[in-house]
């Protein structure tokens, strides 16, 4: 049977470049959308990346301070020449409030450390609820988190808890060793933060992320949200 017998050549073509025009805006859609959704997702891509870059470089201030503070205290501890058994009562309190105020003042300076603990030999007692705390240097090896600091001169410990006068408190703290001139290890600082300050940092201005910060060996130090890492993505991060 021809067509062309029965149906208008005209009306024929009409359908015809109809439906090609029809296929052809359909083409262009597709592509105009692929091309669309590609750009967004590059710029989302784009702007979290740099988002993330901001967040980086915010902690990065801010735990290199908090280093520094840690470096120039184990620096002038030794200058104040504070002995726990010096036989003068008088010298002995002026020196134990000279190392105080040394360290009370750094928890002054900046609201990121909260309180700090000197584990030291022989110590003395301080106000309970005074951001500064002596503790016995015998005792800082059986601390949950010294594993972190055993084999490294300082370290970052990820979240714990501690009980203090005013209940328990989620702190993540920054560890150094002390040594004397002679290279004798006498003593331990802890720098204690606020475990929720840090994850405020790494959240930023937006919720609902699955974030974590590590150090570089790999250890978590912080995260926010439920984020999950496998072995072989934690291998890659410490190889960078």
């Amino acid at each position: 049977m021809n067509v062309f017998k029965k149906v208008r050549i005209d009306r024929l073509f009409f359908v015809s470049f109809a439906a090609f025009i029809a296929a052809l805006l359909l083409v262009f859609t597709w592509i105009s959308y692929t091309i669309t959704s590609r750009e967004l997702a590059d710029k989302t891509s784009f702007y979290q990346q740099d988002l993330l870059n901001e967040l980086n470089k915010r902690l990065d201030i801010q735990l290199n301070s908090i280093e520094q503070m840690s470096l120039a205290a184990s620096r002038n501890i030794p200058s104040i020449g504070f002995d726990p058994q010096e036989k003068d009562p008088y010298l002995r309190l002026r020196k134990k409030e000279e190392l105080r105020s040394l360290l009370a003042n750094i928890t002054y300076s900046t609201t990121m450390v909260h309180s700090i603990y000197y584990y030291m030999e022989n110590p003395v007692e301080t106000d309970p609820q005074g951001p500064v705390l002596f503790k016995d240097f015998a005792q800082v090896k059986g601390e949950s988190w010294y594993p972190s600091l055993q084999n490294n001169d300082f370290a970052w410990i990820g979240e714990h808890q501690v009980q203090t006068v005013n209940g328990v408190q989620r702190y993540i703290s920054f560890a150094r060793k002390l040594y004397n001139n002679s290279g004798r290890y006498y003593g331990v600082l802890v720098l204690n933060t606020k475990a929720s300050e840090i994850e405020n940092l790494i959240r930023g201005e937006t919720d609902g992320r699955d974030r974590i910060l590590l150090d570089s060996g790999g250890r978590t130090i912080a995260s926010i949200g439920h984020p999950t890492l496998d072995a072989p993505e934690l291998e890659r991060i410490r190889d960078l």
